[in-house]
């Protein structure tokens, strides 16, 4: 038989795996984003990299953080100005809540 040793996660670990859950999420949501705009089209989900629909201008590494991104740059493309839809963001936080979600339902099972 196989005891289970329940160990208990601090307040700033929980915090901890709380966000790191999250984060997880958000990238996963961005190459959900990524799949989403891609396959339908019958483009490759590896080139080009990410680059703005409209005028296809590579996104930059620091445009491309999930959800931050689009609210510093007020959901439009820093080059053409190009509205991008609400629809991105919103994949990614629902991908973040979905992994704290997990996260959370795992330390219930395993009685943390």
């Amino acid at each position: 038989m196989t005891a289970i040793v329940a160990t208990t996660l601090s307040s700033t670990g929980l915090v901890t795996l709380t966000l790191v859950a999250f984060a997880v999420g958000l990238v996963l949501g961005s190459f959900a984003n990524v799949v989403i705009a891609r396959v339908p089209r019958g483009e490759s989900i590896v080139h080009p990299g990410s680059h703005c629909p409209s005028c296809t201008a590579p996104v930059r590494a620091y445009d491309n953080i999930p959800v931050v991104s689009w609210v510093v740059l007020r959901g439009r493309c820093r080059d053409c100005g190009w509205a991008i839809p609400a629809r991105y963001p919103l994949v990614e936080l629902v991908s973040g809540c979905v992994a704290v979600g997990l996260a959370a339902t795992m330390l219930v099972l395993v009685g943390i």
